[in-house]
């Protein structure tokens, strides 16, 4: 017979594990470090373009392309789609840099190895820079009503009314073209009114029925960007704006008044909102300004989204397909006792894949309650509290119980 350990740990959350306890949780969204707190989350990571073909001829939307709209005509509709939405229903004139299957495209944020450039977007080619390239990209942009000069070995197109600066030049990347797009966001809460589908779909994922209470709140751009935040005091999600203005907290307070939330200033650069509900169920914002520790990264606007489930263990009646499919692909159909973590929608937040032995859930808020409720379920199916193993690791419960040997680790 060999045995399978349970362990519950905590820290900002309650973790559980399938097999050995003391694995430290290495989830995808950390707690941000002072070098974390520039504004980028997992999805601003490079994303090579999946199209097939070179991109097919699109119609224009924009104003500003109409006049030209030869020169927008080449991008895949994947990076078109990307395109527009980091600049706010814009896109640049195409120039061919390759093949479109082959162009990645990244948001770059202000950090030491860019020697704090702005935030912009990169898109890397596959063709060489020469002053063919060059050529064409002066001749479409200045077409589409850019100013185009050179700096040195680059090329520079600037857009005023758009708001865009265009760079070509060739990379570190054995010297082919390199295409920045650099988008001087104008503060404009009236183009905001709802959140990009990503972003709502990760709402409706923390938030559940709620999300709709969750106001739509202005950070300077039309495309914030998110992380999980993590807490000891609930479940949260962290959205980020790329500029600082004065403007946000104004505007937020206003927002937040008006959907019934309690407001209140903890400081000149913090907004607080917190609305409680007839089934006990609270929600806290916060919108601040962060400083991050590195003078040469500008400050920005940051907003939290708390969520204060109220106790209710028998409104959980089964675990999340998810967390049912780790039990079941990595213990070999054995199954784990049903007990509460403070949530209805408990989360994996880090998986072992390499042993296949643990894995971890996030619950929601602490309470005393949940170890109590989970120690009675656990011993009743059998399990044995390991008080040296909870002594020892610092957790507060540790069980183990027998199981085949073909089960689980």
């Amino acid at each position: 017979m060999r045995k399978k350990v349970f362990s519950l740990v905590v820290l900002t959350a309650l973790f559980l594990s399938g097999c050995k306890g003391g694995k430290e949780s290495n989830t995808s969204n950390p707690t941000p470090s002072e070098s974390e707190h520039v504004p980028v989350s997992p999805s601003e990571k490079p994303r090579p373009s999946e199209s097939t073909s070179s991109g097919g001829n699109q119609s224009q939307s924009s104003a500003s392309e109409s006049t030209s709209t030869d020169v927008y005509s080449g991008w895949s509709k994947e990076i078109r789609e990307y395109l527009n939405l980091y600049l706010n229903g814009q896109t640049v004139p195409y120039v061919n840099l390759g093949k479109a299957s082959l162009i990645s495209y990244e948001r770059i944020a202000p950090n030491f190895d860019n020697n704090y450039d702005d935030y912009h977007i990169e898109l890397d080619g596959t063709v060489d820079y020469t002053d063919t390239l060059k050529n064409k990209f002066a001749a479409d942009y200045t077409s589409a009503g850019y100013q185009v000069s050179d700096v040195g070995t680059k090329k520079y197109a600037k857009k005023e009314d758009s708001h865009l600066t265009v760079t070509l030049e060739a990379s570190d990347n054995g010297g082919v073209a390199l295409r920045k797009i650099y988008y001087d966001e104008p503060y404009d809460k009236s183009k905001f009114v709802s959140y990009p589908s990503e972003i709502d779909s990760v709402l409706d994922s923390v938030f559940g029925t709620h999300k709709a209470d969750i106001p739509v709140i202005y950070l300077g751009t039309s495309a914030p960007d998110y992380k999980d935040g993590g807490s000891r005091l609930g479940k949260s999600l962290i959205l980020t704006g790329r500029k600082w203005n004065s403007a946000v907290l104004t505007d937020a307070k206003d927002v937040l008044a008006s959907k019934g939330f309690t407001t209140s200033d903890t400081d000149e650069d913090t907004v607080n909102g917190s609305l409680t509900f007839s089934d006990g169920y609270q929600l806290v914002v916060t919108i601040e300004k962060i400083t991050p520790a590195e003078s040469k990264i500008p400050a920005y606007p940051q907003r939290t989204i708390l969520r204060k489930e109220p106790y209710n263990p028998s409104t959980f009646t089964a675990w999340p397909s998810d967390i049912a499919d780790l039990l079941s692909d990595y213990y070999g159909g054995h199954t784990l006792p049903l007990f509460y973590l403070g949530t209805d929608s408990p989360s994996v937040t880090d998986t072992d894949d390499d042993s296949r032995e643990e894995f971890d859930v996030e619950g929601g808020a602490w309470d005393d309650r949940v170890r109590d409720n989970a120690l009675n379920v656990l011993k009743n199916a059998g399990y044995v509290e390991d008080k040296d193993e909870e002594e020892s690791s610092g957790y507060v419960m540790s069980l183990s119980g027998q199981r085949p040997k073909t089960g689980i680790n």
